[in-house]
């Protein structure tokens, strides 16, 4: 880490409210923050009136002060931000009346995520997570399925990701679309299946199922759902699918 040449003590102090409250569960009153920050509360008076009349804390009926989203209000106004989130309305309304689900969208924040826009369902009854809310990765992708067409690609790559971030694999279950074709062909072919009777596109074909453009990873990621979606048709027609049954 490069040696700091200067100091600004009375910003540096209200960076260390800042970043208290932020990592607080609670709201915290001025004497736990000054015997968190090992200050006097006379030291942090200053500081907590200044960004409370800033916006960037709020106070409660019990003297007790929480961060605000202010921060994420600014963060929100940089261009990319926008952006992102102009272009992703249209399709988050899209799937919200479809699904008749509140729709989140969220980004990579170091190791966690927030919530930077919402759709909310036009049922009666639905889920709403407050905008601003992070919560760590790989905490959030836990019970979580990834599904692939040879999954073994992405969850090679995704686990030395995981480990290298966080030191830990990642707490997903997997269903590869491949896998399940195999099993399929097996019950036609026995143990000889064609040559590239396996990939993707030809997969499909079983299905009657449209051809797109290959190798364009939105494309094969619907060209994949949708893959699945009639390979499980075909097992419902048996059994009862579950997801131990089908996963890898």
């Amino acid at each position: 880490m490069a040696k700091r040449r200067y100091s600004v003590p009375a910003l540096e102090r209200s960076l260390d409210i800042v970043e208290l409250l932020a990592d607080s569960p609670d709201p915290l009153t001025m004497r736990a923050i000054g015997a968190r920050l090992d200050r006097s509360a006379g030291e942090i008076f200053r500081h907590l009136k200044a960004l409370e009349a800033r916006g960037y804390v709020a106070r409660d009926a019990g003297d007790r002060y929480a961060l605000t989203n202010h921060l994420f209000e600014l963060a929100m106004r940089r261009p990319r931000v926008a952006n992102l989130v102009d272009l992703a309305y249209p399709t988050m309304r899209e799937a919200a009346r479809q699904l008749r689900q509140s729709v989140h969208l969220s980004v990579a924040s170091g190791r966690q995520h927030v919530i930077i826009a919402r759709v909310e369902s036009p049922g009666d009854v639905g889920m709403l997570v407050r905008i601003g809310n992070h919560r760590d990765l790989v905490e959030a992708v836990s019970g979580r399925v990834l599904l692939a067409h040879f999954a073994r690609i992405e969850r090679d790559f995704l686990r030395i990701a995981c480990e290298r971030a966080w030191g830990s694999a990642m707490p997903t279950v997997i269903v590869d679309t491949m896998e399940l074709h195999r099993r399929l062909l097996s019950r036609q072919w026995g143990a000889e299946i064609p040559d590239g009777g396996l990939r993707l596109w030809t997969a499909r074909t079983r299905y009657g199922l449209p051809v797109y453009r290959a190798h364009e990873a939105l494309t094969d990621a619907l060209a994949c759902a949708e893959l699945y979606l009639a390979q499980t048709a075909e097992i419902a027609a048996e059994r009862t699918v579950t997801l131990g049954a089908i996963s890898s």
